[in-house]
């Protein structure tokens, strides 16, 4: 078959002409215009400034090609567009006719401009240039050039992408520009703010960021070295939407630190910081380092933090060791919002420590958490989160995994979210009253995220600094959420060492959940390990190992690296849990508590059953999880994401009977709770907790989320069944093993699996 080349036809044309001359000094120039089906030229008048324009009406002779033939003696060829109106674009010394000004214009602009560090930039031209061209064009305001770079030349040597190094350090206060023929572009200093280089030059070790109270003077500073201005908004009312009181403009020092002195009693005044950057680019933000704020977190208030405090509020005496422990996972919402509960403050830090009844008589709140035998209690978040309006009374629920103050309590769990003392004193009570029970306070951390950077402070205060970022400069999305915190910087790590330690010293906390741990890095969690030590040592620290980092992830404080982590430094087991009930993620499949023994994944839920009983020392072989101990060890088999357990057997067996739903689960709760390692228990789980089968309840309505107390009372037998699981952890020392020496010394394997038998052999007093 004969292909022939279809040529389309047009009788009349609109020709607009961009002409681009920088060098032209006059500000009109003639260029001639002919087709192919008529070779008469005509002339076309351009007028401008080094964009020359002008417009001409072709018609008469059918054509397929326009020819123009420029100031520059260049006759450039080009078709018509359909419609009636052809914009063409041109440039001098250019033979080729562009349809966009921006295809036009390539040659002499940059698509990206990044400092790498501090006399060093990368560049990307529009289009390909030699070396010597890109010397010769280049360009840079304030500054000299005195090397060009090409980055991975082509065969021509030719290249978009080059280095450039500058005469002088460019000043990162200011708006560095570089440009091809005073086409310029602003430098992005990203890259650079995210270098060692910055990071030495600009870690501050001090302890006194964010406000020093005083009664005749307060001292406030924020890290915020990419700042050119900072001024502080002080405002005499609590009010979010009362304007500044006064302004002071704040004095930048060593390590762009920016500190102000203000003199006489400030307490309780609220401020926030305007800071304006190089770029242009203005923000106001809280201080990240609130300890007091306005309703819903916006603005931060001075006040005597520590003196903000319950009588009596001391720490609790050293505990034990890690394997002593037993932990108690819940919700201030949860636990409290029941109407049967007999608890007055519902949904309150104050509701915790309430000593209810239901009408039936069952015991509620801080008596049910006592005749449970537990030894540490985990709340879920309780620090500021952004999903709630505290302000709303219209019930709206959720878990908060979305941080947005770190280092004060939430308002929502608060009676008076209005009055800045009241969220401190009400959590510092809860933790109080608990202490005096008997039982400790771990705190549920989310260091790995914030719930949005654009509306939080440490992106406000320092942009680009605080997060991951992938080799094309966008945030990493490791957690899912859109952001992940990059703790291995030294003032992100900085910042969470110290906020732990606020914790720590001024709310008495005896331990920290950290979500998607594996998002921070080794270095980062070994020294919060180091420094809580010097506090308490028996504090415990553990978190979700989950192998998410997208970057440095080598470098992951996840469960691959445990054996770079500080041995009390712990990890929630997917080993054990998946093998007793089975995996939630990938597709649902039965574990040891709902399978026959005949499923394909028997004999491997068997092998990490075992390992995972025996303290997970064969994990570093069966998962890649190198245990040290089994501290590291957190065993369970539910918790508040996904599905309960009770909810998770029945959606594998949906067709097993009642009586024998019941016997798997307190099964699969034994098998949890005697492994040698740190028991954790799902607070319901004791009372076949449901959530009506739901798989993410982390904004559901309460009644889905909360503790149902009469479900609670109609369990009394699997409850009872559940302390004494716990009353024989405690009994028995062979349960609570600290070293792998130990176990293989005092356990053996009796039966590993064969026939559905598991059975095991303990040795205690030589007995």
């Amino acid at each position: 078959m004969n292909h022939k080349k279809v040529e389309a036809k047009y009788d009349s044309t609109k020709l607009d002409v961009h002409y681009y001359n920088k060098e032209e000094k006059e500000n009109s120039i003639t260029g001639q215009v002919w087709t192919d089906g008529d070779d008469t030229k005509k002339e076309v008048a351009l007028t401008g400034n080094k964009e020359f324009t002008g417009s001409l009406d072709l018609s008469g002779a059918e054509f397929s090609k326009i020819f123009f033939l420029g100031s520059d003696g260049i006759t450039r060829e080009f078709t018509a567009l359909p419609g009636g109106k052809t914009s063409i674009y041109l440039t001098n010394d250019d033979k080729t006719a562009y349809y966009t000004a921006s295809f036009a214009l390539a040659s002499d602009s940059l698509t990206s401009a990044s400092m790498i560090n501090g006399n060093t930039i990368q560049i990307e031209t529009g289009k390909k240039l030699n070396q010597e061209q890109a010397k010769d064009k280049l360009q840079f305001k304030d500054n000299e050039i005195v090397d060009v770079k090409a980055v991975d030349p082509d065969e021509n040597g030719e290249s978009k992408k080059f280095v450039l190094t500058t005469e002088k350090d460019l000043d990162i206060l200011n708006d560095n520009q570089v440009g091809i023929n005073d086409n310029y572009k602003s430098i992005d200093i990203g890259n650079y703010v995210r270098s060692k280089e910055f990071d030495d030059k600009y870690y501050y070790d001090g302890n006194d960021l964010g406000a020093l109270y005083a009664a005749n003077g307060t001292q406030i500073k924020l890290w915020a070295p990419t700042a050119k201005n900072v001024t502080l908004n002080l405002y005499n009312s609590l009010d979010n939407s009362a304007t500044a009181t006064k302004t002071y403009a704040m004095t930048r020092s060593d390590k762009g630190v920016w500190t102000l002195k203000l003199d006489g009693d400030y307490r309780n005044w609220a401020y926030d910081y305007s800071l304006l950057f190089g770029n242009g680019k203005e923000t106001v933000s809280i201080d990240p380092y609130a300890k007091a704020v306005t309703i819903n977190g916006e603005r931060a208030v001075i006040a005597d933090y520590d003196a903000i405090k319950p009588d009596n509020f001391d720490r609790l005496p050293e505990f034990s060791k890690p394997t002593d422990a037993i932990i108690y996972e819940t919700s201030v919402r949860d636990f409290t919002s029941d109407p049967n509960s007999g608890i007055e403050h519902k949904g309150k830090f104050l509701g915790m420590i309430e000593s209810g009844k239901t009408q039936t008589g069952q015991v509620t709140g801080l008596d049910y958490l006592k005749s449970l035998g537990i030894t540490h209690v985990q709340i879920m978040p309780s620090y500021d989160f952004a999903s709630l309006d505290e302000n709303s009374n219209k019930g709206e629920y959720n878990w908060g995994y979305d941080p947005k103050n770190y280092n004060v309590p939430e308002g929502s769990y608060a009676t008076d979210p209005a009055t800045p003392e009241s969220r401190i004193l009400e959590m510092k009570k809860m933790i109080n009253r608990l202490h005096k029970a008997g039982i400790r306070v771990v705190m549920d951390v989310v260091y790995n995220h914030v719930f949005a950077p654009d509306k939080q402070a440490l992106d406000k205060t320092v942009p680009g600094y605080y997060f991951q970022y992938d080799d094309e400069g966008h945030t990493t999305n490791g957690t899912g959420v859109g952001n992940d915190v990059a703790s291995e910087r030294k003032m992100a790590r900085k910042y969470i060492v110290d906020s732990i330690k606020y914790w720590v010293k001024n709310y008495n906390i005896d331990g920290f959940r950290f979500d998607l741990m594996g998002i921070l890095d080794v270095d980062t969690m070994n020294e919060i390990r180091s420094e809580v030590n010097k506090i308490d040592p028996s504090i415990l620290i553990y978190g979700e190992g989950w192998d998410m980092r997208k970057t440095n992830h080598d470098q992951g404080a996840a469960q691959y690296n445990a054996d770079k982590l500080d041995d009390k430094i712990g990890f929630f087991s997917d080993g054990i849990r998946n093998a007793i009930k089975g995996p939630e993620f990938g597709g649902l499949k039965p574990g040891l508590v709902e399978g026959n023994g005949q499923e394909d994944n028997y004999a491997d839920n068997a092998s990490k059953f075992i390992a995972g009983f025996l303290g997970g020392a064969d994990y570093g072989k069966l998962e890649n999880h190198p245990y040290l101990s089994p501290n590291q060890t957190i065993n369970y088999v539910a918790c508040h994401d996904n599905r309960t357990l009770y909810d998770m057997i029945k959606t594998l067996m949906p067709n097993e009977s009642e009586e024998n739903i019941i016997k798997r689960d307190k099964l699969a709760t034994s098998m949890a709770l005697l492994a040698q390692g740190v028991p954790f228990i799902h607070s319901g789980q004791e009372a076949l907790r449901t959530k009506n089968g739901d798989d993410n309840s982390y904004n559901k309505p309460i009644e889905i989320n909360q503790i149902d107390w009469n479900r609670v009372a109609a369990n009394k037998d699997t409850v009872d069944y559940f302390k004494k699981l716990l009353q024989v952890r405690k009994d028995h020392s062979s349960f609570r093993q600290s070293n792998y020496g130990e176990i293989a010394k005092n356990v053996k394997v009796v039966e590993n699996g064969t026939n559905g038998l598991f059975a095991f052999e303990y040795q205690e007093n030589r007995k």
